[in-house]
């Protein structure tokens, strides 16, 4: 069983603490090269979070850098190429910096706070800020190459692919901007607004968002053509997360619960009792303990135990689809493929990051 914490909360108190933050680079790492680059969030368009890059042990910091004026937004990861390690903050202001030392070698500042992950390509480094404006800076040098204004703050990351830019709007709009100069080459009516980011299918040629009325929308990337929606999805809000591609072209998306997830709990009280009969707790006495222990910790050992936990959730789940937070969908038509046996543990405080696909297709 997964668990995935609280996360409002957690937000709202790290958006007022994060005010400080560092960059860890282990010290064997390999050259900054292509092979190397993290361009970015998640690694690359299909959102992955995995590379083929390997770094082996001992690690030790390279070096730091401190942000006690400006702060970093949650959610922020570092975007690495070219030998530059690139940052955006609260302030406003984009960090480039070199991969070597951490010093900057240029910054931009923006009209409004970078409130996410910036993406790199073809010379171009991409960003959303505050103040409505899809920005472009030269890598290079930190000149502005162009910037495009969306209606209200932009709230999520965008993605780069073959020239293309692809970004939502707090406005309620994808946007499909040439990376080279700048044009919108369309824009795609979501209806509600985006605070997760994008995702690329590129085998397929789809373009995967989540917006905020809950549904997930597929739309083609050559000219913006919706081509699914699906219906609104159990939760509050994406923000946090963004779909995920499976090596199959499935996509996996995670809502941030509607309910007090600790409600779960009495389901897997039955489970325990329909699988293991009892378990160990205050209720009995030591000696009883010490049975229930020995005779849990057999049962768990048993083939098909596992099994036979993730069959029950998963049948509970099915029955009250109120609590999933995770799903599956088909890739041609938006429909859940099954029903993932995850559960949100709300008293768990875990990371309540979106998934990772492995190298391997795991």
């Amino acid at each position: 069983m997964c668990s995935r914490a609280p996360q409002e909360w957690g937000r709202a108190r790290r958006f007022l603490s994060v005010c400080v933050a560092s960059i860890l680079l282990p010290a064997c790492a390999p050259a900054f090269g292509v092979a190397g680059d993290w361009p970015m969030l998640a690694h690359d368009c299909s959102r992955s979070g995995a590379t083929a890059t390997e770094i082996r042990p001992p690690f030790e910091r390279k070096w730091y850098r401190l942000f006690p004026d400006e702060g970093l937004m949650v959610g922020v990861q570092p975007v690495i190429a070219d030998g530059k390690v690139f940052v955006g903050t609260m302030r406003g202001t984009l960090h480039a910096m070199d991969a070597d030392t951490g010093e900057d070698t240029w910054v931009y500042r923006s009209e409004g706070a970078i409130l996410h992950a910036c993406a790199v390509g073809e010379g171009r480094v991409v960003f959303g800020d505050a103040a409505g404006r899809v920005c472009a800076v030269n890598v290079s040098n930190g000149s502005l190459a162009w910037s495009v204004r969306t209606g209200v703050a932009v709230w999520n990351s965008p993605l780069i692919h073959e020239g293309t830019v692809v970004i939502g709007g707090r406005d309620g709009y994808l946007y499909a901007i040439d990376l080279g100069g700048g044009r919108i080459r369309w824009k795609a009516d979501v209806g509600a607004p985006l605070l997760s980011s994008p995702a690329l299918d590129a085998g397929r040629g789809r373009v995967y968002v989540a917006g905020e009325d809950m549904s997930v929308c597929a739309f083609g990337l050559k000219d913006g053509a919706l081509l699914w929606r699906t219906g609104k999805l159990p939760g509050v809000s994406f923000r946090g997360y963004h779909p995920v591609i499976a090596p199959d072209g499935s996509v996996m998306v995670t809502t941030t619960p509607a309910i007090c997830l600790d409600s779960f709990e009495p389901i897997l009280m039955d489970m325990v009792k329909e699988i293991f009969g009892d378990f160990a707790s205050w209720r009995h006495s030591k000696e009883e303990n010490d049975r229930l222990r020995e005779a849990n910790f057999r049962k768990m050992a048993e083939p098909g135990t596992y099994g036979a936990q993730l069959g029950y959730i998963r049948k509970r789940l099915t029955k009250e689809p109120v609590y999933q937070t995770f799903f599956v969908l088909d890739p041609q038509t938006g429909r859940q493929k099954f029903v993932a046996p995850i559960v949100y543990a709300e008293s768990m405080n875990g990371t309540g990051a979106p998934p990772i696909v492995t190298t391997e297709g795991k």
